[in-house]
Order: structure tokens, then C-alpha cells, then sequence
């Protein structure tokens, strides 16, 4: 890729000496075949057009330290300046998920996007033409290998992901993650502790949400709402923090034979950057979570304005086993029609203190609507009016929560209450 024929957004390629942080990947598309039979003829006119789509995904995720060098037909080197060997697999993991829904979809059969990284710790040659072969030997030789595969006989649109040689760091121990979460927040004045989330159809509840909260709040507030004045890669760790307590709690439901979710925060500010990004998802990577006890990954304060398709991006970068997203809209008011499939479980988001009984129920039935149209159940948080609640009864909301269903929660982490939890004895 040439310095004039980079993309808008793309690193500018410059001679750099490596050092024990460098990391490097070689990207590739294997498979071609099946992709040039498709084409025929016009694989010739369309290839260059490839090669810049190509690109624009890598484009995505560099930074200004990070330098990319096409070594073959659709295989690319990448040098990435600042990452770690678990960020530079996730940020290639990234590239090939992209690569595969923009480029092939589900209409070329078994299309695979292979990536080897590994860390560069020889200098590397000030002629940057030398750089492609002797960084994809290293690569070759010792790479740890991430293929992603698009197959036209999956069940689900979203590429499946195949890793070999990685290993997997064991998330902390139970108890030693919540006593992380909980000194965490209260060393910002907050205290931790779980709320039900209720079933309104049947006033009932088995699922419970992790938040910091405050006795001088009526409702529980979460993610940077509740990190205000922090700085964005101190909001990052600590909600990775919570994501690890939230975990940990769906261990000890499994442990004690009980069937519940646990639900936690993080805002879409985190999960929008790239560098926060990067680093939450390789903490849910990191975490295991049983199906007995799912977690509900609420992305938080997704602002008015935000493209659809770019909530479906995040969504289809951020799905892993036993893990269940929920988004909330900042502005229910300003709910986007939501034209294309997004593939979250869950869409709502909280019900304004202002809000009339008019508008309450506009609001309620407009979530209800979205929400049916994606196939997912619709919330509301921050019921704490009688007005509030009954406008989410009255418009099928599945989901509430607020002070005005009850003030039950939570802040011994330790207890597994028993489920489901009734919400006339929560009260």
C-alpha cells in the first residue's frame, strides 16, 4: 500500500527500530479460489477494488505508531507500535470479522481470513521493502494463529472463529475479583451490590445487575454515569473491574445449583474507542461464564445520532459463549429506527425522571416496537414512578427496573438468594 494510495484514516508507513513492545501480524485471505471462480472476468476489474476494502478494515484499527505492508495477493503485514501480543490478536480478529461481512457475506463458501502475530524483537531494516519478508518469516515460524471463516452453511451470519495456540489467561478467582469490584468503587464513595431485574408479565425475577450505587440515589447508576470525572482509561479499567465481579457472580450462582443471570455495565464510549475497546473485550475473553448463569453485557449511553450499522459492528465484535448484550439508548426520545438486524438480546434504556403518563407510555410502546422489530425483548430502567410502571405494563415492556418496583437489593455478594425472587416480598 503506498503512502498515496492509503486510505483516509490509514498509518503512514515510516521506518521505525523495533523494541520488546512491537507486535506484528500477517493478515491473509485464504481460499481465493472459490472467490476468482465467482467472479470470473471480473475478478480482474474488482480486484483492486478488494484490495481497498481490504485495507479499509486494517485502516480501522491502526494508529499512528502502526504500519501496514501488502506481501502478497490479499496478505498484508501489520506492525503495530503500542500494542500487546492479546491486543494485536484482538485487533486482527477485528480486521478478518470485518473482512468477511464486507467482502464475501455468506455467498462464498468456506472463505477464511488467517492471522499469525507475534512479538518483533530484532530491529527491523530502515528500507521498509525489506520489512514484508523478514517480519512474515518471524511470523511463520512462531505466530500464534487465528482463523476466522465465513461459511455459507453457518447458522448464524456472524463469522465463526477458529484459534490455535492460544492461551488463555484464567480469570481471577471468585471471591478475589468481587473484593477487587467492590474496593474499586468505594474508593470513589460508591458501594456495590446486585438489583433484580423484573419480569413484569410475572412480577418475578432471575436476574440480577451489578452497580455501583449511592444511599442518596433513588436507582442505581452504572457505567460512566456513575464514573464521572474519571479519566476515560481509568472508566475502562474499572468497568472491566465490575465485568470480572459479574463473572465471578455467575459462578457462584452455578455453584450453588441456581439459575440466574447477572447483568453489568459498560459504556459505549468504552466499547466505541479503539485502544478501551481492545482491552475490554480481551477481558471478556478472559472470563468464563456458565450457561446456567449467563451475563447481560449492557452497553450503556449510546448516544443520539450513532449509525445503526455502527451498533451492528460493535455488537458482531463483542459476541462470545454464554454472554448476552443488551443495548441502552441514551435518549429514548431519539430511539433510531433500526433498519438492519443489530443481533443484541435486549433494547431500551431509561425512563427521563420528567416524563408524563403521555409520554411515558409513547416512550414504553416505542421501545416495545424496536425492540419486537429485532426479534429481542424491550427494558426499561429507572421506573421510579407509579406514572413509570404503568406505562411499561400497559406497552408489553418484558423487563423494568426502578425504585418504584421495589427497593430490593443485594450488597453481600456473597449470598445466593433464592430464584425466582418475588417482587411482593421484595418490596
Amino acid at each position: 500500500m503506498d503512502r498515496n494510495d492509503s486510505p483516509q484514516g490509514a498509518a503512514q508507513i515510516t521506518p521505525v527500530s523495533s523494541n520488546p513492545g512491537t507486535s506484528a501480524a500477517k493478515v491473509q485471505v485464504l481460499g481465493l479460489a472459490p472467490l476468482k471462480e465467482r467472479l470470473g472476468p471480473r475478478w480482474e476489474r474488482l480486484s483492486g477494488l478488494v484490495h481497498k476494502l481490504f485495507e479499509t478494515a486494517i485502516a480501522r484499527v491502526q494508529g499512528p505508531h502502526d504500519h501496514c505492508i501488502p506481501v502478497d495477493e490479499l496478505s498484508y503485514i501489520v506492525v503495530f507500535g503500542h500494542l500487546s501480543m492479546a491486543e494485536t490478536e484482538l485487533a486482527c480478529v477485528a480486521i478478518a470479522k470485518e473482512v468477511c461481512r464486507m467482502l464475501f457475506g455468506n455467498q462464498i463458501d468456506e472463505i477464511s481470513v488467517r492471522s499469525l502475530v507475534a512479538a518483533i524483537c530484532v530491529p527491523l531494516p530502515a528500507d521498509r521493502a525489506q520489512w514484508g519478508k523478514q517480519i512474515e518469516t518471524i511470523l511463520e515460524e512462531c505466530g500464534t494463529e487465528t482463523v476466522v471463516t465465513q461459511s455459507a452453511h453457518a447458522s448464524s451470519r456472524e463469522p465463526m472463529i477458529s484459534i490455535a495456540g492460544q492461551v488463555q489467561k484464567p480469570s481471577l478467582p471468585a471471591m478475589q475479583a468481587i473484593a477487587q469490584a467492590r474496593g474499586a468503587v468505594e474508593r470513589i464513595g460508591l458501594k456495590l451490590a446486585l438489583f433484580p431485574v423484573w419480569e413484569l408479565r410475572k412480577n418475578t425475577s432471575s436476574a440480577l445487575f451489578l452497580f455501583p450505587w449511592s444511599s442518596a440515589a433513588r436507582s442505581p447508576v452504572s457505567g460512566r454515569r456513575a464514573l464521572e470525572g474519571m479519566n476515560p482509561p481509568d472508566v475502562a479499567d474499572t468497568e472491566i473491574t465490575l465485568l470480572n465481579a459479574a463473572a465471578a457472580c455467575a459462578t457462584r450462582m452455578r455453584e450453588a445449583d441456581k439459575v440466574c443471570a447477572i447483568g453489568v455495565g459498560v459504556s459505549y464510549a468504552t466499547i466505541s474507542a479503539f485502544h478501551t475497546r481492545i482491552r475490554y473485550v480481551t477481558a471478556l475473553q478472559k472470563i468464563r461464564v456458565p450457561s446456567s448463569s449467563p451475563v447481560l453485557l449492557k452497553i450503556e449511553q449510546i448516544p443520539p445520532g450513532t449509525p445503526v450499522s455502527r451498533i451492528a459492528e460493535l455488537v458482531a465484535m463483542i459476541r462470545f459463549p454464554n454472554l448476552r448484550l443488551i443495548l441502552e439508548f441514551q435518549n429514548l426520545n431519539a430511539m433510531p429506527e433500526l433498519e438492519m438486524l443489530v443481533g443484541a438480546a435486549g433494547y431500551g434504556g431509561p425512563m427521563p425522571a420528567h416524563a408524563d403518563a403521555e409520554l411515558s407510555l409513547f416512550l414504553a410502546e416505542k421501545v416495545v416496537q424496536r425492540a419486537n422489530a429485532q426479534k429481542g425483548f424491550a427494558f426499561l430502567d429507572r421506573l421510579d414512578s407509579v406514572l413509570h410502571t404503568s406505562a411499561a405494563y400497559s406497552a408489553g415492556v418484558r423487563f423494568g427496573a426502578g425504585s418504584a418496583l421495589s427497593t430490593w437489593r443485594l450488597p453481600d455478594l456473597d449470598t445466593v438468594p433464592d430464584f425466582p425472587l418475588s417482587m411482593a416480598a421484595a418490596r
